[in-house]
């Protein structure tokens, strides 16, 4: 069937994407444009090995890391071994992801503790260890205050995702502008910008209010997007919200400048979108593992924006440039 070749071809480029040496972009693209099931398939893929990468992600937490099981075909049809192939390209890319300089804290309270504020740039990350076994993952251009005793968190701009030990007789706050998330269970990540702050829940439950007036309760898979006094809820995928800590950036049917802001938080880069794509939406995901040349060639030939390094860093390239011209 047709559908089975172009599954096998998609798990042939998924599998060629792990190598950080990948080129072929535009071969990639190509492909992807030859027809939109060759996109839907590609895509389709990408979320299962999204979802393969949380489960090896968690279970490296509970226990010591081996080699991934191979799963043995028992049939000749192509998704007999696509366990198999699914699993070893996640695994791959595990190994692959390397893109961001992550730093690790861990807070203490001691006698007179006061707030602590935790800062990262663009294209970096901040993992929090806090005094009560919370645990707060900051991305890039992201910026949090964590209270003493480590039971309530302020999210001055950025993203976050926080992982709470529950504790029902003094509940886990974060504070968001007017907007305050309560935990109700364990895992949700949340969004602060201008203007508007977006909340997904991984698992467990959080409850959302807006300056203490209007309540909403969210579960596992469900989202919300606070903006202007009110608060509209979505369903929230897991390959979506979890995306950004698995070295990748996963989208659907989102608008352009929700992308761009995205990838620039992440990866510290400089992204540049043509006046007529202002209006476009983008399904898909995007790897950020990789030299930072290819992962430019990347964004640029997928999304068809122009792609610059971070501010400072060409600054040093126009220096060293001018440098060179007068030796």
């Amino acid at each position: 069937m047709d559908d089975d070749r172009i599954e096998n071809e998609a798990l042939g480029w998924l599998l060629a994407l792990a190598d950080p040496r990948f080129e072929k972009w535009e071969e990639l693209t190509a492909w992807l444009a030859i027809s939109p099931e060759h996109a839907r398939i590609f895509n389709m893929l990408q979320i299962r090995e999204a979802a393969l990468l949380e489960e090896l992600a968690l279970q490296s937490q509970t226990r010591p890391r081996k080699a991934p099981d191979v799963e043995v075909a028992n049939d000749d049809r192509p998704w007999a071994s696509r366990g198999f192939l699914v699993k070893f390209a996640a695994s791959v890319a595990v190994l692959a992801v390397g893109l961001w300089i992550t730093t690790e804290h861990h807070l203490k309270d001691g006698p007179g503790s006061a707030w602590k504020e935790i800062r990262t740039a663009a294209g970096g990350r901040n993992k929090l260890q806090m005094a009560d076994g919370s645990r707060v993952e900051l991305n890039g251009a992201s910026a949090v205050t964590v209270a003493p005793g480590g039971r309530e968190a302020r999210l001055l701009t950025g993203q976050a995702f926080f992982t709470v030990s529950h504790n029902p007789s003094q509940p886990f706050k974060v504070i968001a502008g007017d907007t305050v998330i309560t935990d109700l269970g364990t895992e949700f990540d949340v969004v602060r910008e201008t203007g508007q702050v977006t909340v997904r829940v991984v698992q467990g439950e959080v409850g959302v209010s807006i300056s203490g007036r209007r309540s909403v309760r969210l579960g596992a898979g469900q989202g919300a997007v606070v903006s202007g006094g009110s608060v509209s809820t979505f369903t929230a995928s897991r390959a979506t919200t979890t995306a950004w800590r698995q070295g990748r950036l996963h989208f659907e049917d989102a608008p352009m400048d929700m992308v761009i802001v995205q990838i620039e938080r992440t990866t510290g880069l400089h992204v540049q979108n043509a006046p007529q794509s202002a209006a476009r939406r983008f399904t898909g995901t995007l790897q950020l593992d990789g030299p930072p040349d290819a992962l430019r060639r990347r964004i640029a030939l997928l999304l068809g924006v122009k792609v610059n390094d971070p501010p400072l860093e060409a600054e040093a390239k126009e220096a060293s440039a001018i440098r060179d011209a007068r030796r």
